[in-house]
């Protein structure tokens, strides 16, 4: 995982994990047929599943895979320049970094590899 792991002493994250692993159940990537990632059909599979449920099964599902806005981005973003970031939903002006992560992830050359990397701490 180096030289960004969270172990570092870059900023402005520092800490230790003590296990990794790729995606998680529910969370993989979609693929189209020429191998590029499908943004637009999981953030569509997240909307038809929040308007298909009633209030008792929404509960029972993750809030995160349930919005659209969350059916891509995790809580931490490393960029291609090695920079962390924070996402949440929170607002300055017009922008988040959840629109920033979103427009980020979006906007990659169809030939950058992409991974969810799930670490405990």
């Amino acid at each position: 995982m180096a030289p960004f792991d969270l172990s570092g002493d870059h900023q402005p994250y520092q800490g230790e994990w003590d296990q990794w692993w790729l995606g998680r159940p529910g969370e993989e990537f979609d693929v189209l047929p020429r191998g590029l990632l499908d943004f637009t059909g999981m953030r569509t599979r997240a909307a038809q599943l929040a308007a298909t449920l009633d209030h008792y099964h929404a509960s029972r599902i993750p809030y995160r895979q349930r919005q659209p806005e969350w059916a891509i981005p995790t809580e931490h973003l490393l960029t291609l320049d090695g920079a962390w970031t924070y996402v949440n939903a929170t607002r300055t002006g017009n922008s988040s970094p959840l629109d920033f992560a979103n427009g980020y992830l979006d906007g990659l050359a169809p030939d950058i590899m992409i991974i969810r990397l799930r670490i405990h701490c």
